[in-house]
């Protein structure tokens, strides 16, 4: 299962531009590669993984867009 994402602005990953993320379903593997489940840190980890783009993308997200990443993540835990 997985959900489009629209961004209210395009990012840039690895020389490809998105307009949308698609962020699939996580798995168990996801939840041990986010490292430590305390904090924002952890679902942003895991986020990244499951929209299949680098944590350093996500981190120049404007606030809005990850927010809706991670809470689409969350909703699928």
């Amino acid at each position: 299962m997985s959900v489009s994402l629209p961004l209210s602005r395009p990012i840039t990953v690895i020389d490809q531009t998105f307009s949308e993320l698609k962020v699939r379903e996580p798995t168990g593997l996801d939840l041990m590669e986010g490292g430590d489940t305390t904090g924002y840190a952890f679902i942003a980890r895991v986020a990244a993984r499951c929209a299949s783009i680098p944590i350093d993308a996500f981190e120049k997200l404007p606030a809005r867009d990850a927010t809706a990443l991670t809470r689409v993540v969350s909703d699928f835990l």
